[in-house]
């Protein structure tokens, strides 16, 4: 016995050492077998219900299964229910240094700590998990007070911060993430600064923008009244026989969706109807066929009422009416609203970029301390602009309106604003305004016209009293006023026609009319200015003695 085993070890001991360097195959019951039946490993184990290998070692920094290849192919190959199967004592299985390269799927168990894996991890959460189940900061204290998931809906008073995660919004967050940008499954890419907020191929603002419009409330008929805060959204065109939409409470913002809401011609019916509450929006939309397109009501306080992107067409008196303070109405069309103004509102209101054309009475009129700015008016039954008390008119553009272009109460500046073709003046004030940069022409009459205490300087005034009315032409003023630094040229009759007293005439140009500076009264001075082409350049009962600065040429 003792001798047939030292046989066996004998033997095996001699087949040992080229064995090893072919292929060796070890089955599940300890058998061995050599060959080269397998040309694609070294060492191949196979096994059935149990271990292929199994290893174990107590050694510090030791590996149990320890597997390489210079080229930089497979190290370990593993397949079938556990390819590599690794545990330890203290806690780290399956451990890998360097590159892993998985083929099919990874499952894993626990938790996957890895470098290229969470290179969109930011302060240890995934982007994906940051949009999906964020908490916000609700009441804009910088710190995080309220949890809503993806599925809850979201207040319009809390969307500004609702985006909000240990004090940094969504999109900042993920300003910070790269992305898998060939959708392969690896993070592979860093995304451009551009593109670096986005999920899903939208962008983090987008998907806090939609989030918001989730939580607007539809409007899918008129006679609706709208009696709590918020924001509400028309479904389609809708027509009524009264009022559409009526405002009871504040902070409403109205989105028509690109939508019309169309009326009868009742005498009392407004499209939008602001019942004397402040902050409603009305934005997006057509208005048409009312009283009044958007009406906001005001017998107290009412305030900070919006008018955005509306066409207010064809109503039959006012297209936009705001007896609120302090409104906004931007680029709006207020066109063929029959009797009265295409946009009117009233004290400390912003009116710009807007179109005004074709209405009964004026395209804007606002009362006192109102800003109208770059608006285009023409086609107005009277004025194209009417602005109040302590008004700023500037750079607007206005033409072939019935009376006048732009007529301004008193102490108002007016500026950079073109005004032409109009039934009788271009610009009108009446006492103590500006008048600068202005550019007036081919009006039926005047193209200034100012009574007192106006200050008129550095305006182009042309072609005007085109109707060649006697004692008309480019510029009329009355008293105590100062007029300085103006072109005038061509204007019928008259360029410069002053009707008072205590007025400065200094340094104008006049050119190509009857009389180029016509004084009516005495008591006025006059120094350096220039006149040419006029049948008489200086007329009428013309400055002397300390009225007469001197410097007054003709050439």
């Amino acid at each position: 016995m003792k001798r047939h085993a030292a046989v066996l070890i004998s033997l095996l001991l001699s087949i040992s050492s080229p064995v090893f360097a072919d292929d060796v195959s070890i089955d599940s019951n300890g058998n061995v077998t050599t060959g080269i039946s397998n040309s694609n490993a070294n060492l191949e184990v196979t096994g059935s219900d149990e271990d292929g290998i199994l290893s174990t070692t107590s050694g510090t920094g030791k590996a149990a299964v320890y597997g390489g290849h210079s080229s930089g192919n497979y190290g370990l190959l593993g397949d079938d229910q556990h390819g590599v199967y690794g545990e330890s004592a203290s806690g780290e299985a399956g451990h890998f240094q360097g590159n892993a390269t998985v083929t099919g799927d990874l499952n894993v168990g626990g938790t996957l700590n890895a470098t290229v894996g969470n290179t969109d991890k930011v302060d240890g959460k995934h982007a994906a998990d940051l949009l999906d189940k964020a908490t916000y900061d609700t009441n804009a204290d910088g710190k995080v007070n309220s949890a809503v998931t993806a599925d809850t809906a979201v207040s319009a008073s809390t969307a500004a911060n609702s985006d909000k995660l240990d004090n940094k919004h969504a999109s900042d967050l993920l300003d910070k993430a790269t992305y898998d940008t060939n959708a392969d499954g690896k993070v592979n890419s860093a995304a451009s600064a551009d593109d670096s907020d986005m999920v899903d191929g939208q962008h983090a603002s987008d998907i806090i923008s939609a989030a918001a419009d989730e939580v607007r409330t539809p409007i899918s008929a008129c006679s609706t009244t709208i009696s709590t805060s918020g924001s509400y959204y028309v479904t389609g065109n809708l027509s009524t026989t009264g009022h559409c939409i009526t405002v009871t409470a504040s902070n409403v913002t109205i989105d028509l969706m690109g939508f019309t809401l169309t009326g009868d011609g009742g005498s009392s019916d407004y499209g939008i109807y602001i019942n004397n509450v402040s902050n409603v929006e009305v934005k997006n939309g057509t208005v048409t066929n009312f009283n009044v397109g958007i009406y906001a009501y005001n017998p107290g306080t009412a305030n900070s009422n919006r008018a955005i992107d509306v066409r207010a067409i064809s109503n039959t008196s006012h297209g936009i009416f705001f007896s609120s303070y302090n409104n906004l109405v931007r680029n709006c069309t207020a066109a063929f609203n029959t009797s009265l103004n295409g946009i009117y509102a009233a004290s400390g209101s912003t009116i710009t970029n807007n179109t005004s054309y074709s209405n009964g009475t004026n395209g804007i009129y606002t009362t006192a301390g109102s800003t109208v700015t770059n608006n285009t008016t023409y086609l107005n039954g009277n004025s194209g602009i009417y602005a109040g008390n302590g008004s700023t008119v500037t750079n607007n553009t206005t033409y072939l309106n019935g009376i006048y272009g732009i007529s301004v109460v008193s102490s108002s500046t007016i500026t950079n604003n073109t005004s032409y073709s109009n039934g009788n003046t271009g610009i009108y004030a009446y006492e103590s305004s500006t008048l600068t940069n202005n550019t007036v022409r081919n009006n039926q009459q005047w193209g200034i016209y100012v009574f007192s205490s106006c200050r008129i300087t550095g305006n182009t005034i042309s072609s005007n009293n085109l109707s060649n009315t006697a004692g008309v032409g480019g510029l009329y003023v009355s008293s105590d006023n100062h007029v300085k630094d103006n072109a005038l040229d061509g204007n019928f009759q008259n360029n410069i026609y002053i009707y008072g007293s205590d007025n400065a005439i200094e340094e104008n140009l006049v050119t190509d009319s009857i009389n180029g500076i016509y004084f009516s009264f005495s008591g006025n001075f006059y120094a350096n200015n220039r006149a040419s082409g006029n049948t008489t350049n200086y007329a009428g009962t013309l400055p002397s003695g300390g009225g007469d600065g001197g410097g007054n040429a003709s050439f």
